[in-house]
């Protein structure tokens, strides 16, 4: 699970949201993803996430390139980069990134603030992307938030 799949659930149709999630966490994943949604002239606004021992520079510069936006969270793993020092090497390499802190939290920031017609990709680890799998599969939910 995990490979560019996306998750359909009633709350996203009625705002008419995207959500894909992708597990990808080095650079060559990452250009897969990125000929994805160029392939398919979408711009997403991703919620990224990655352990401390990837290549966080070479990936940001690539989500730089085709996502829209980006939301920095992190899992609940000790070799998860906190999303705050994710978000501040993000921001010096000149992309824009807020802090979201936790996963779950940090997507429900992405989904409440995106727009009918936006695609939202969660992406960076297995962790980040369990840990809404886990959710989704307890609650049926995709958002923290009603």
């Amino acid at each position: 699970r995990g490979r560019l799949e996306e998750i359909f659930a009633p709350e996203l149709t009625e705002r008419g949201i995207r959500l894909f999630l992708d597990v990808g966490h080095n650079p060559d994943a990452l250009r897969a993803v990125k000929a994805f949604f160029e392939e398919n002239r979408i711009r997403p606004f991703a919620v990224f996430g990655m352990m401390r021992d990837k290549d966080i520079p070479a990936s940001l510069k690539i989500l730089q390139s085709f996502a829209s936006r980006l939301i920095a969270v992190n899992a609940a793993n000790e070799r998860a980069m906190p999303s705050n020092e994710l978000s501040s090497e993000a921001q010096k390499a000149g992309f824009p990134m807020r802090d979201g802190g936790p996963v779950l939290d940090g997507l429900s920031l992405a989904l409440a603030s995106a727009s009918s017609g936006e695609t939202v990709l969660l992406h960076g680890s297995h962790y980040v992307v369990g840990e809404f799998l886990q959710n989704f599969q307890e609650t049926g939910r995709v958002s923290l938030t009603e």
